[in-house]
């Protein structure tokens, strides 16, 4: 377990690949308790947009920076797109392709959560366009292991207990 939270730390230092901009944030419902439970990944790449996600972080969404994500979607796995609050965190058979913006308002045909996606992503698909616009999701926090598709199996939950004991551990 130590040798564990110690490679854990290693990796959490180390830094991001100058090839791969693209980081990773988690979308899930503001409710709590939630409703559908569930989350998915939302690559973002462009400074601004990173920008606002850490600012639905820490602040929430607010009049000028709403909280309800804009993306296309397409059928597939790819490796990242995963529900990181179900047990095992498992991968979506669907991901985003491009972020498209954060909104106060869109639409209804594209509001949902990623378990009706995953029901049928192809009629998902068909039916709005390609488009997700989860009225009662938004960005909850950047995932900065999304890229490690080692580490995916773990979830948040144990990933939290393994990133505690690195803490306790001195290097």
């Amino acid at each position: 377990m130590i040798r564990l939270a110690w490679l854990l730390a290693l990796t959490l230092a180390a830094p991001a690949a100058a090839a791969d901009p693209v980081r990773h944030f988690l979308v899930a419902e503001l409710a709590d308790p939630c409703f559908h439970c569930d989350s998915y990944v939302l690559p973002l790449s462009d400074p601004a947009d990173v920008a606002d996600a850490l600012e639905l972080i820490t602040s929430g969404p607010r009049p000028g920076l709403g909280g309800i994500v804009v993306a296309s979607i397409a059928v597939g796995a790819d490796g990242v797109n995963r529900d990181h609050l179900a047990a095992g965190a498992p991968p979506w058979s669907w991901h985003v392709t491009q972020f498209q913006s954060f909104a106060e308002v869109t639409i209804e045909v594209c509001d949902g959560w990623p378990g009706a996606v995953e029901n049928d992503p192809a009629g998902w698909i068909q039916n709005t366009g390609g488009l997700v616009c989860f009225w009662s999701y938004t960005v909850v926090a950047e995932l900065p292991l999304a890229t490690t598709p080692a580490l995916h199996g773990f979830g948040l939950p144990l990933l939290a207990l393994l990133l505690l004991a690195a803490a306790r551990v001195r290097l």
